[in-house]
């Protein structure tokens, strides 16, 4: 979630298809057994992902940054017959969670789940995703991006969450983070490789698309 929820997000929400009985199972375990549990994607920004992926309907999904694998779940909703998406999470500390979650899924067979560090990891992928979520250190995002756009397709999709930062690139604050946000959203902006839409959607989703 990671956004105000202001009365346009509730009704949004409210009006979106239902949560299914194992997104609700992650979100309740999320904040059982999590110390930051507003990182999870949350009902609308999940339901946009898994339509997302139904209109792409893709081979092949890279996700970096699991966390207890409530965008995972919603990701797979639009998997390709045969397809398979690989997510990378950081922190060992909740694999349980993520493995627990994930063979939940009517989907599991088709999730991968590799714990480590994405910036050591993507460089060994091979290309040809059709689609990538991108949720992992904000600081790093540049360098995620970079990877991110040699491992797709062409005309292949890259989402980006939390590109407005909590609202305060809006505000204009100038923490070192927000910076690196709007350092990053202007680098995409530039970037003649690619054709993208930020979107004010929850914390911010920049839709990618390679050209």
């Amino acid at each position: 979630m990671k956004y105000p929820i202001d009365p346009t997000h509730q009704y949004c929400s409210a009006h979106s298809s239902p949560n299914s009985l194992l997104l609700e199972r992650i979100e309740k375990n999320t904040f059982l057994y999590t110390i930051d549990p507003f990182n999870y994607s949350g009902h609308l920004q999940g339901r946009i992902l898994a339509m997302f992926s139904k209109m792409i309907q893709p081979k092949r999904i890279l996700e970096v940054g699991t966390f207890t694998g409530y965008a995972t779940v919603c990701l797979a909703e639009g998997l390709a017959e045969g397809g398979t998406l690989l997510s990378i999470e950081i922190n060992p500390e909740i694999e349980f969670l993520n493995k627990e979650h994930i063979e939940a899924s009517p989907k599991a067979a088709q999730i991968e789940l590799i714990i480590g560090d994405a910036f050591e990891i993507m460089p060994s992928l091979e290309s040809g995703f059709d689609l990538i979520f991108l949720d992992g250190a904000k600081r790093q995002y540049e360098d995620y991006y970079e990877q991110g756009i040699r491992l797709l397709r062409s005309g292949g999709y890259l989402i980006i969450d939390n590109v407005l930062w909590k609202g305060k690139i809006i505000a204009g604050d100038q923490d070192p983070r927000t910076r690196a946000m709007e350092e990053f959203n202007i680098l995409v902006l530039h970037d003649e490789r690619v054709e993208n839409v930020v979107l004010p959607l929850c914390d911010g989703m920049q839709i990618v698309r390679k050209i």
